[in-house]
């Protein structure tokens, strides 16, 4: 039942930060947060994420660290080490917050090849590391950008996710603008 219950929660949650309702989108992850040692390990993950970036945009800019600290605590317990993931949620919120210079630390420090599967989640470390690199706009770092867009374009139209290519194309767009 909690299962089932998390599982409500994480897709309404989003519904409602996708409509900017963030009162509700903050009600609905933050029970995620409350039910996080019975709720599914992705679940909590991605409504976890999700409720930090909710407290970024409303500004509480410590409640969003906190939630990506435990976000770490639970990576430790779990896998003996923080996930990429993780940290690269937690260089999002120092772009999301104007902390360019330690958002592009994780972007530079971040070498993995893009795993040829499905995005699936909402926060790929991949297409973070374009959004901080388009963030510093030199014209390398647009190129990179725009190499690592390619290929998750192509993921997501090979595997007709709709919500990946809407993300991708916002962010192809910006890149096309900074390449002039």
């Amino acid at each position: 039942l909690f299962t089932l219950q998390s599982w409500a929660h994480y897709f309404l949650g989003g519904v409602h930060y996708q409509w900017n309702e963030l009162d509700a989108a903050e009600r609905h992850f933050s029970a995620i947060l409350d039910n996080r040692y019975t709720a599914v390990a992705i679940v909590v993950r991605e409504g976890l994420s999700c409720l930090a970036e909710v407290y970024q945009h409303r500004g509480k800019d410590a409640k969003a660290l906190r939630i990506v600290d435990l976000l770490g605590e639970l990576d430790r317990e779990q896998l003996g080490h923080e996930d990429e993931s993780t940290r690269a949620l937690r260089a999002r919120l120092l772009l999301l917050r104007g902390d360019l210079r330690g958002a592009a630390r994780w972007a530079t420090a971040y070498d993995a090849p893009i795993p040829d599967r499905p995005l699936v989640w909402r926060y790929n470390p991949h297409l973070i590391k374009a959004q901080i690199l388009l963030a510093a706009g030199e014209d390398d770092d647009v190129r990179s950008a725009r190499q690592i867009l390619d290929a998750l374009d192509e993921i997501a139209e090979r595997t007709h996710n709709t919500r990946a290519k809407i993300e991708l194309l916002a962010t192809r767009a910006l890149t096309m603008h900074l390449a002039g």
